[in-house]
Parts: structure tokens; C-alpha cells; sequence
């Protein structure tokens, strides 16, 4: 997505406890480790406090894959998030969360800069898949929701 942002690598092979976080389907989900979320639970807080600050700056332009903090439409919570190429209207921009998985449209004035200090911590969704089902983004949302 952008090089500001580390990533969690999870060698193949090794078990982990994970939390699933966004599914789009059986062969696209994002999950967490369980061994990282006190340190993302810390560091949202710091956003949080952050962004509500005076001292939170708007993002000085807009480019795909920008690293920034974007306000969640469903909880008004601030998250990190890397930007993804605007569709009409322009002034709504995509973003995907990058420790959680899931996307959505945000207005240009719900982005703002991220500090460096916040970018320490390693994006925290990891892109995964069952193995064995066929490649596509539709899948019958019964067995989504039997996933979930």
C-alpha cells in the first residue's frame, strides 16, 4: 500500500491466534494477531486523543496509498488507513483500514496527516484465505456469516 507502512508477516506454517476482522469472502479476509492487541489498543487510544486535539493537521494533498488517519463512518472512531484512487464524487477519496482490513469512502475533510510516531507499529490486518475454495469476491453469505 505505501513503504510508511510496516507489515505483520506471519511465516506459513506457524499457528497463531488471530481475530478476523473484515471478510469479503471465504478467499478474502483480514485477520489480527491476538499477540499484538495490547499495543494497538494503546496506540488507538493515541489517536484518538490525537485527532481531537487542536494539534491534528489536515492532509496536506492527496495521493493512492498515502498513509493517514481516517474517521470510521460507522463508530466516528479515528483509525490508520492508506488511501486508495477517488471515484466521483472527487472529493471523497477511498481508504482502506490498514489494521483492520475493510475500506470504505471518506470525505476529504474526515483525513488527517499521520505523525511518524504512529507508524511504528506495524500494520496490524493480515490479507488472508481459505484454501481450497475457488478465487472470487462473491460467495453465498450464508456461509460468511457461519464464518464470522
Amino acid at each position: 500500500i505505501h513503504p510508511s507502512y510496516q507489515y505483520v508477516s506471519v511465516p506459513i506454517g506457524v499457528k497463531s491466534e488471530v481475530y478476523i476482522t473484515s471478510i469479503d469472502s471465504l478467499n478474502l479476509f483480514y485477520t489480527q494477531l491476538s499477540d499484538q492487541f495490547d499495543a494497538l489498543t494503546v496506540l488507538m487510544k493515541l489517536i484518538g486523543e490525537y485527532c481531537n486535539s487542536p494539534e491534528a493537521q489536515p492532509i496536506p494533498y492527496a495521493r493512492p496509498g498515502l498513509p493517514v488517519l481516517a474517521q470510521y463512518s460507522f463508530d466516528k472512531e479515528w483509525y490508520r488507513a492508506a488511501m486508495i484512487p477517488p471515484e466521483e464524487p472527487l472529493n471523497e477519496w477511498g481508504v482502506i483500514f490498514v489494521d483492520y482490513g475493510n475500506t470504505e469512502k471518506v470525505n476529504m475533510h474526515l483525513l488527517k496527516s499521520i505523525p511518524p510516531s504512529f507508524l511504528q507499529l506495524p500494520a496490524q490486518a493480515v490479507k488472508c484465505c481459505l484454501d481450497g475454495f475457488p478465487l472470487s469476491r462473491s460467495t453465498d453469505e450464508g456461509i460468511i456469516n457461519v464464518f464470522s
